[in-house]
């Protein structure tokens, strides 16, 4: 069972990288439990609605570049649910001197299944 969580729980993390990327805010905001929490810079963003309406509006097409996800820990703990995720991320932006990673840092997870999926519960962003 283990392996299969922790399989699920990368695949929301690929998602996430994914659909930021490509723009697709609706596809984003289902990587989300209904409740989640994200906090980015301090600001806590609340529930799928606001978390989509806020990534769509801070990655506009011109700023959207590629997010790469690396290192990913995962803790599959004794009871029932309680699933915990670290993960290294760089952005890379497309500037006009071409490709360069102008973001490094890393996302504290924690995860709640939906059906056969596992979504963020909660996502806290740590910008190096």
């Amino acid at each position: 069972m283990s392996a299969e969580v922790e399989e699920a729980v990368r695949r929301t993390i690929a998602r996430y990288c994914q659909t930021c990327d490509d723009g697709r805010f609706d596809e984003f905001g289902e990587c989300f439990a209904a409740d989640a929490v994200m906090t980015v810079l301090g600001r806590e963003v609340r529930g799928r609605e606001a978390i989509r309406d806020w990534i769509a509006a801070a990655m506009p097409p011109e700023k959207r570049g590629k997010h790469v996800a690396v290192n990913t820990v995962i803790d599959v703990g004794d009871r029932a649910g309680a699933v915990r995720a670290s993960t290294d991320y760089l952005f890379v932006a497309r500037t006009e001197k071409g490709p360069r990673v102008t973001t490094t840092g890393r996302y504290v997870d924690t995860f709640v299944r939906d059906g056969d999926r596992w979504l963020f519960q909660t996502r806290d962003i740590h910008i190096d």
